[in-house]
């Protein structure tokens, strides 16, 4: 009997400990309750101001599919009867096309880009879901886990819903890596294909959507 009583003491966590625990969960979950509500707010705005036109520099990643020099002035691509450099191009885009020696609306910038320029709202809200899709799923991925945190602060890791709750939050993670990823590819289809950047339209199959793959995951 004072064996059992002995070992009742020795197991009984100390009175301060469960409080300061609560507290200490309490304050973590606020604190994540603040961040997830932050990124997910921000997010949103951000989405809104790229559909209602805000003044900034948008992009979208292209690619070279034709002939084209690089030069001071910029991206020159190749026009019959015009020389490129001591070097007469007998090939390449017509005069009617380009005129020589004029640059695409490209520059580099960690790759070959171009801006957009009297852009529609579903093009501007792609070409920036890079940032929006971070913050928003971030945001969400964080709200969806407090409860798991919780329970972990709480030393009870493996409470009801812990799984589904995890699930939920590696399917957020890959919806908005998806976003992403597909959603600039697409916006650089619709600059191109409605000339919805500043300058001469550019000749079809001369420039083209350049697939790139977001890995913040």
């Amino acid at each position: 009997m004072t064996g059992s009583r002995a070992a009742a003491t020795t197991s009984a966590a100390p009175p301060e400990t469960a409080p300061r625990q609560t507290i200490r969960a309490a304050v973590l979950v606020a604190v994540l309750a603040l961040i997830g509500l932050a990124g997910l707010i921000l997010g949103l705005v951000y989405a809104a101001q790229a559909a209602l036109g805000v003044d900034r520099v948008q992009t979208v990643a292209l690619r070279m599919a034709g002939q084209a020099t690089w030069t001071e002035a910029g991206l020159i691509p190749e026009v019959q009867g015009f020389e490129a450099g001591s070097i007469p191009s007998g090939h390449g885009l017509s005069p009617s096309q380009w005129i020589g020696g004029t640059p695409f609306p490209v520059y580099h910038s960690g790759g070959l880009v171009t801006e957009l320029f009297q852009a529609d709202p579903l093009t501007s809200v792609e070409a920036d879901s890079p940032g929006w899709a971070l913050l928003v799923g971030s945001g969400l991925i964080i709200l969806v886990l407090i409860p798991v945190v919780r329970s972990y602060a709480a030393a009870q890791p493996f409470t009801p819903g812990t799984a589904r709750r995890v699930g939920l939050a590696a399917a957020i993670t890959l919806t908005a890596w998806l976003l992403a990823t597909l959603l600039p590819f697409h916006a650089a289809s619709r600059v191109l294909t409605r000339h919805l950047y500043a300058g001469p339209a550019v000749p079809e199959l001369w420039l083209a959507p350049d697939f790139q793959t977001t890995w913040w995951p």
